[in-house]
C-alpha cells in the first residue's frame, strides 16, 4: 500500500494502525482501543477517555505506546489540558525514541501556547522539536508557532 500510495494523505495512519493491530493480535487491549476510537468518533470523548485510561493500565500490551500517545490526544480533545501534558510527559519518559515522540512534543508545546498561556514552555518545546526531529512533518507548524511566540 505504501508503494502504491506513498504520498496519500492517510497512508501513514493506515500503516500505523496495521502495526498496532499486529502488536495486539493476542491482547485484550485491542478491543478497548477499538471501543475508545469508536466513542471518540461518535462524539463521546469522555467515554473514549475512560476506556483508553483503562487500556493504559495494561502496560504489557503490545500497543502500550499507541495507547499512551492517544490518551494524551484524547485528553486534549476533551479539554483536559493538564492531563494531556502529563500523558505526553509519561509517553516521552517511557518511549524517548518512540514513534510518536515528535507529535508528543508538538502536542505539549501547542497546549502550553494555545491553552495554558505559557509561551516560554511552548518556545522551548518547539525549539526542541526543530533541533531533535528536523525531518518531522510538524516542523513547519512548529516554525509558525515560534514566529507567533516571537511576535507576541
Amino acid at each position: 500500500m505504501a508503494k502504491l500510495y506513498s504520498s496519500g494523505y492517510y497512508v501513514n495512519d493506515c500503516l500505523d494502525r496495521l502495526r498496532v493491530l499486529k502488536a495486539v493480535e493476542n491482547d485484550t487491549s485491542a478491543f478497548l482501543i477499538a471501543d475508545a476510537i469508536r466513542s471518540r468518533y461518535s462524539g463521546n470523548i469522555n467515554r473514549a477517555v475512560a476506556i483508553l485510561e483503562k487500556a493504559a493500565g495494561i502496560s504489557y500490551s503490545g500497543a502500550y505506546e499507541y495507547i499512551l500517545f492517544n490518551l494524551a490526544s484524547f485528553y486534549k480533545t476533551a479539554n483536559m489540558w493538564e492531563k494531556a501534558i502529563r500523558a505526553c510527559e509519561k509517553y516521552n519518559t517511557v518511549f524517548p525514541e518512540g514513534l510518536y515522540i515528535d507529535r508528543s512534543i508538538y502536542l505539549m508545546a501547542e497546549i502550553y501556547f494555545q491553552r495554558l498561556s505559557q509561551p516560554e514552555k511552548a518556545d522551548t518545546l518547539f525549539k526542541k522539536l526543530l533541533s531533535d526531529y528536523p525531518t518531522s512533518p510538524l516542523i513547519e507548524k512548529a516554525r509558525l508557532y515560534l514566529n507567533k511566540i516571537k511576535s507576541s
